[in-house]
């Protein structure tokens, strides 16, 4: 996953509030590698976003 993130992509892990701002490509590398080790059994789960009814930029 952080292999296939834009170099200039930012994260924000909400639980952790303004500290939990940052580059993903530094802040969010490392915070994931902690997790991991922390929790080996961790997983993500991404639920599926139905777009058809949104209007983008209006």
């Amino acid at each position: 996953m952080i292999g296939l993130a834009a170099y200039n992509a930012t994260i924000h892990f909400v639980p952790v509030g303004e500290d939990g701002k940052g580059s993903f490509c530094e802040f969010g590398k490392v915070t994931w590698i902690l997790l991991i080790d922390c929790f080996p059994d961790i997983s993500v789960q991404i639920a599926p976003v139905d777009c058809t009814e949104m209007q983008i930029g209006s």
